[in-house]
């Protein structure tokens, strides 16, 4: 036992010794390796002092008293000399560690010389002890510093680890976070992503403690970002990192918050996300985006919630819509929301053109006192349904941008007292049509671009009514050598019958458009001219460019079509997409709808986890040459070809061979985003039953910065040919 002690007091001595000198000499230290991994120790040495100091105190007053045996006595030395080693062991691994840097300076260096205290004192606690006739007052002023600098110490580690209020956060868990005054002057930042950053990750990633030497509560160095780079892109959520971890499954290491910290909701993920695609403004207000901005709806919505509303628009008389009739009303291909955070008024946006029915305008009814704001651009409005949107008497913006009316009816408007402004453009308006409007009460902008009324009729129109102000497109000077704009669909770009034509328009006049459906580059001369819709009978992909005299040729239009080939009896999933990304699960795959390449949200299904493998029933009397798998690859947010895509056939699931493969080519380098359809040559025969599995990339390249994560395969659609 002698030896024991003599032992555990050498060596406990020498390394205070040590931990003092490179203490000093810490600026200055260059760590091997193998001192490297015992740094990253220190959370397993740092608990035996803990737990051994804490008890001495109450083992000395239980034991000592006379009479008390002395191998009693030796025990609690021993105890003691094991707390000092364990002490000195932890110090020493935490200097080590702190070498690596990523920590406050302040902070850190609190925490160190507070561990240092506790090691020597904790020796002298040693000492005391271990004299002959030792002063019991001595013992317990040398045990309470020893304790006092345990518990500081333990204080400052857990800010370097945990963030700042960490031990006494749950006595505050439970009170709510404080509100700030939010209307639509104020940053959406300051109003909403600041006040969601600050409960889920500022703990990590604050001045004290920069995990990742990224510190997120100071503005400058939250742009900067961290040792893996900035934290976003802007405009681009698919290729920002903060993005991408939030989304990583919990079970990835790299996934933020860590799994043990509080999550973030899939609102506030969503808004996140949105956020950086907005252009991850830190002062954009509120009023600064457009009033159908989905991301302005979404925040507005968060901020009415959670923050404290108030005032500074314009105010009316009339009272708030219900809102559950609000959230019913709102969905993929309508958009509702306030046009301010206190305001009754409500704008309206229609989505996706294909989807459009009159009866969707009928279904506004129970909000129409509370419609300012009308966006049908771009959907097939007829004149006729005018009338319906007549009846809504605040109305004070109505854009029918690209819609099918020819005016006809225009005049019902007039019956919208309110109506301060219309937009009429690519539309088939007419200059008798647009006279109507001249009799309107409120009205003061008329936008027409790009309608059978001439620039000079509308200039004419403008002379007679100067209270409103005309707007009939840019008319260039013959001097100027500009780029035009590429030429773009002339309808929807989706699932075409076959033979069916597909056309292409350019809003100039004037404007030749040359096109491509080989895949080649097409050129300003030679290239086919665009005279007259294209019949498309097969998988096709057009390239076009606009050229005329005077003006620089355009960038190059890609459009990729696809043609409805064999519709399957029934179409189902036997693997589930991600729960981010499951669309309308398997009437995905046959609906006849694509999926937006800049929203992943819209018509796609995403799997990462599993592969795809999808089921599809016929009636057999047809013969099959192929399949074609529509998806989306973008590298920077880990969209990937499939590793494999495999086709089963036979007359029913448990009489199935191989009937086609395919392995893609996979990318590279980083690519921009695109349509890709993927063919799948069949060996040729009727088949009842057809089973299509793809498996995602099971690592991504080295190339990539995301090297060895698992990379995602979209999917919007699936055709039989």
């Amino acid at each position: 036992m002698k030896t024991l002690r003599q032992f555990l007091n050498n060596i406990d001595f020498t390394l205070i010794i040590l931990l003092v000198f490179l203490s000093l000499f810490r600026d200055h230290l260059s760590l091997p390796t193998w001192l490297q991994v015992t740094g990253r120790m220190h959370p397993l040495y740092l608990h035996f002092p803990v737990v051994l100091i804490v008890a001495i105190w109450p083992v000395y007053f239980f034991l000592h008293r006379k009479g008390t045996p002395k191998e009693v006595h030796e025990s609690l030395e021993i105890l003691l000399l094991f707390a000092v080693l364990f002490c000195a062991l932890s110090a020493l691994s935490g200097l080590f560690l702190s070498v690596e840097g990523g920590y406050d300076a302040a902070i850190l260096r609190q925490h160190r010389m507070t561990g240092i205290t506790t090691t020597i004192f904790g020796y002298i606690l040693l000492l005391v002890y271990t004299r002959a006739h030792f002063s019991r007052t001595s013992f317990h002023i040398a045990a309470s510093i020893t304790l006092l600098s345990l518990f500081a110490g333990s204080h400052y580690g857990s800010i370097l680890t945990h963030g700042e209020g960490f031990i006494t956060a749950p006595l505050t868990r439970d009170q709510p976070a404080q509100k700030i005054k939010v209307t639509d002057s104020s940053a959406v930042f300051t109003a909403v992503v600041d006040p969601i950053l600050a409960s889920k990750c500022y703990s990590c990633h604050n001045a004290q403690r920069a995990k990742g030497g990224f510190v997120m509560t100071e503005q400058t160095r939250f742009l900067k970002g961290g040792k893996s780079g900035p934290a976003w892109v802007s405009g681009d959520p698919d290729k920002s990192l903060m993005i991408q971890r939030l989304l990583l499954g919990t079970d990835d290491r790299k996934h933020m918050p860590p799994v043990d910290r509080p999550q973030l909701s899939p609102e506030e993920l969503s808004l996140l996300h949105d956020w950086v695609l907005s252009g991850a403004s830190l002062s954009r207000r509120f009023r600064d985006y457009a009033v159908t901005d989905s991301f302005r709806g979404e925040a507005m919505a968060w901020a009415k919630q959670h923050q404290i509303a108030g005032k500074d628009s314009v105010t009316y008389d009339f009272k708030e819509a219900d809102a559950t009739i609000v959230s019913k009303l709102n969905g993929p291909t309508r958009n509702i929301q306030p046009i301010a955070i206190h305001s009754p008024a409500l704008s309206v946006q229609f989505f996706i053109r294909q989807l459009y029915q009159p009866k969707m305008l009928e279904e506004l009814e129970p909000i129409r006192m509370q419609v300012v704001y009308l966006n049908l651009s771009a959907m097939p409005v007829k004149d006729e349904e005018l009338t319906r949107i007549s009846t809504f008497p605040n109305l004070e913006k109505l854009l029918l941008n690209g819609s099918d009316i020819t005016g006809k009816t225009l005049g019902v408007l007039k019956s919208c007292t309110k109506l301060r402004s219309i937009s009429l453009s690519s539309s088939k308006i007419t200059t008798t049509s647009l006279e109507v409007l001249t009799g309107f009460p409120s009205l003061n902008e008329v936008v027409a671009w790009n309608t059978s009324a001439s620039a000079l009729e509308i200039t004419a129109l403008e002379k007679k009514n100067p209270g409103i102000r005309w707007y009939s497109g840019y008319v260039p000077d013959e001097s100027e050598h500009l780029q035009l704009t590429p030429p773009m669909a002339a309808g929807d770009v989706s699932v075409l019958a076959p033979g069916q034509t597909f056309g292409l328009r350019h809003p100039m006049p004037g404007v030749t458009i040359r096109y491509t459906l080989d895949g080649s580059t097409p050129d300003s001369a030679h290239s086919t001219e665009y005279k007259s819709p294209i019949p498309i009978n097969e998988l096709t992909t057009i390239k076009a460019l606009a050229v005329r005299e005077g003006w620089n040729a355009s960038g190059i239009t890609t459009i990729t079509l696809y043609t409805a080939g064999i519709p399957p009896q029934s179409a189902s999933l036997l693997s589930l997409p991600e729960s981010k990304y499951l669309a309308n699960k398997e009437a995905s795959l046959t609906d006849g709808l694509k999926g937006d390449v800049n929203n992943l949200a819209i018509n796609w299904l995403g799997f990462r986890e599993r592969p795809l493998v999808a089921a599809f029933t016929f009636d057999g009397t047809k013969m099959f040459k192929e399949v074609i798998l529509s998806s989306q690859v973008n590298t920077g947010a880990y969209l990937f070809p499939p590793a494999t895509i495999e086709v089963k056939g036979g007359s029913d699931p448990d009489h199935l061979t191989t009937i086609g493969k395919l392995i893609p080519v996979q990318p590279t380098k980083q690519e921009d985003t695109r349509m890709v359809p993927w063919r799948i040559p069949l060996k040729p025969g009727s088949y009842q039953y057809i089973e299509v599995r793809a498996t995602p990339l099971p690592n991504l390249p080295q190339w990539h910065p995301g090297k060895k994560e698992k990379g995602w395969f979209f999917i919007d659609e699936a055709f039989f040919n």
